[in-house]
């Protein structure tokens, strides 16, 4: 009886061991602070979910559900922890690195295979997103695994395999709507890739139906993954994305500057790209389609998107190094024949010798361009962390074990630290639903006396508080700690 799944290759164990090794020299996933904002907002909502408050009707949400439903269930199962959700995130990161691995084994070469997890560990941001409880990753990791199953859909020609592409497309969409950049990939391949065999002279009927498949097959599966969430809701699923007021609130963010210094980044990784793209149109590779349409959709989206954030670079990064490992098999292949070669002509051994020096310049410029990788990955791991107040959880700590209650905060990071929940209106409380007019003056002053929570932070959004909301703060409540632009308040009794 054949095995359902394949089983890992010996270069699929490497790139696993490869990937722990990065983590653990420089993954930020122990540190007891917030890597990122967003990381309290998704250990929030989760927390929250977990306790029996519903999404998109209770907690409000301007994400797919599937991710918070997860973490959950793991907190279910192995308690609500920073830690635990980190370790998530880090399993899906896991996935996306054998996913790609694979992807490449049996159309390139272990070599290629491996170089293009190295380069992905060596990409901007990568590992610290693996370690941040953040939904970005995890939808493109299961991108990434859709299309790894088109191939594999392709080698064998089994009908399950296409299924579960559609399927993980699906779920990616579910954890966040970036992992749709990946899906126009999927579609052509699957209408190009045997008409582009030999003897193919055009698009078959049979072809037209695999892709319609698919694509109804996925759609089906985020339809019945929003209905059983109840996150078919636009108002919050889109609106807050897409609409003039959160555009408007943004409009300093400079898109193709922010593209340029990522792209300057990742020169030598463009660089493989470009001859990979060379070596598989000559050699009539057509799977390339899945990297090359995944990576212009990205750039393309990355060049309108507002807001931009640092963790929106992993949207091309990923396609990008699977594009370089086609350049990595181009100097395998070259190499490998004139190595074949028994009798080597002058020029031969002279395309040789240009290869070794092509090979030495890339890893060179990989390694110390623009910077050592190692001090560039230690910089993006560690740097540009949202400021932490320790003493402000010990406090917190303190009293919420003593009296329990609801706590109103702009950092909710610090809340799900001491096990405690905030209102669920308000857990996803950001400068886009501030300054798009989400969250106005008048809703926060209904959740304060709706909820009357006896512990209230305020820290990130101080300065934009409208006038009525913090008149009743400094009418009900009574300063108790203050430091830096954090300040904890506690109601009068």
């Amino acid at each position: 009886m054949r095995r359902f799944f394949p089983p890992l290759q010996h270069t699929a164990w490497l790139a696993l061991f490869f990937f722990f090794v990065a983590i653990a020299l420089y993954s930020p996933i122990l540190l007891p602070q917030d890597l990122d904002y967003d990381e309290g907002i998704n250990l929030m909502k989760a927390l929250l979910f977990q306790r029996g408050y519903a999404l998109y009707t209770e907690i409000w949400s301007d994400q797919p559900p599937l991710l918070t439903a997860m973490l959950a269930g793991w907190f279910a199962l192995v308690g609500d922890s920073v830690l635990a959700g980190r370790v998530l995130i880090l399993a899906f990161a896991a996935g996306l690195i054998l996913a790609m691995h694979n992807a490449l084994y049996r159309h390139t070469s272990s070599l290629a295979a491996l170089g293009a997890v190295v380069l992905l560990l060596f990409s901007q941001e990568f590992i610290r997103l693996s370690s941040s409880v953040m939904i970005g990753l995890p939808a493109l990791a299961l991108a990434m695994v859709a299309l790894w199953l088109l191939l594999r859909y392709r080698d064998t020609d089994r009908g399950i395999w296409l299924a579960l592409s559609a399927i993980a497309m699906a779920c990616g969409a579910q954890i966040k709507l970036w992992a749709v950049v990946a899906a126009p990939a999927a579609l052509l391949y699957l209408l190009l890739s045997d008409a582009a065999r030999p003897h193919a002279v055009r698009i078959s009927r049979r072809t037209l139906l695999e892709t319609v498949g698919w694509l109804v097959v996925a759609g089906i599966g985020y339809v019945v993954i929003g209905f059983v969430f109840g996150a078919l809701r636009m108002d919050q699923l889109i609106a807050p994305h897409f609409d003039a007021d959160t555009r408007a609130a943004f409009l300093y963010t400079n898109n193709l500057l922010y593209l340029r210094d990522a792209l300057q980044r990742h020169i030598s990784y463009l660089l493989l790209a470009l001859v990979g793209v060379i070596w598989a149109a000559r050699w009539r590779r057509v799977e390339i389609i899945l990297p090359l349409v995944w990576f212009g959709a990205s750039v393309g989206a990355l060049a309108v998107q507002r807001p931009l954030w640092h963790h929106h670079i992993t949207l091309f990064t990923i396609p990008l190094c699977w594009l370089s490992a086609y350049g990595i098999q181009a100097g395998v292949q070259i190499v490998q024949s004139i190595a074949q070669t028994q009798q080597k002509s002058r020029g031969e051994i002279l395309r040789t010798y240009g290869v070794c020096v092509l090979a030495t310049g890339f890893l060179i410029a990989i390694l110390f361009y623009p910077a050592p990788i190692y001090a560039l990955i230690r910089q993006e791991s560690h740097s540009n962390l949202p400021t932490y107040h320790g003493q402000m959880v010990n406090h917190l700590r303190q009293d919420v074990q003593s009296t329990p209650g609801i706590i109103f905060t702009d950092r909710p990071f610090y809340a799900f630290q001491v096990h405690a929940i905030t209102p669920p209106e308000t857990a996803v409380i950001s400068r886009k639903r501030l300054q798009s007019g989400d969250i106005t003056d008048d809703m926060l002053v209904q959740v304060l006396e709706k909820y009357a929570p006896p512990y209230l932070v305020l820290e990130r959004f101080t300065s934009i508080y409208g006038e009525n909301f913090l008149r009743l703060v400094h009418d009900r409540y009574t300063l108790r700690f203050e430091v830096d632009s954090s300040q904890y308040y506690m109601l009068n009794y």
